[in-house]
């Protein structure tokens, strides 16, 4: 309950995985060198790969923790087991704004 107070979540997105994303595509379209521009987006192809690879660790364990599955969504569940609900419909979209990226 915390967490979803102070949206621990939401503040783990924005430094992890925002604000540098947008620091990198920054650098990239300021860098005068090409070697320069392919190391900074062979960084940041990386930085996102390891965001996934995160967030899909993330999905899995509150699945697990909360007991709740995404793909078969039902009625019945507990106070947890809805903020976990909630909170996984969150990393989703973050994922996919990090295959975006």
């Amino acid at each position: 309950d915390i967490c979803q107070d102070l949206q621990a979540e939401s503040v783990l997105w924005k430094s992890l995985f925002y604000l540098l994303i947008q620091y990198y595509r920054n650098s990239i379209t300021t860098s005068n060198s090409d070697s320069g521009k392919a190391t900074l987006s062979q960084q940041l192809e990386e930085h996102i790969g390891e965001g996934i690879s995160f967030y899909n660790m993330l999905v899995r364990q509150i699945q697990k923790r909360y007991k709740v599955n995404y793909k078969h969504h039902t009625t019945g569940h507990n106070r947890s087991q809805v903020l976990a609900l909630l909170l996984l419909h969150k990393l989703f979209l973050w994922i996919g704004y990090l295959y975006r990226y």
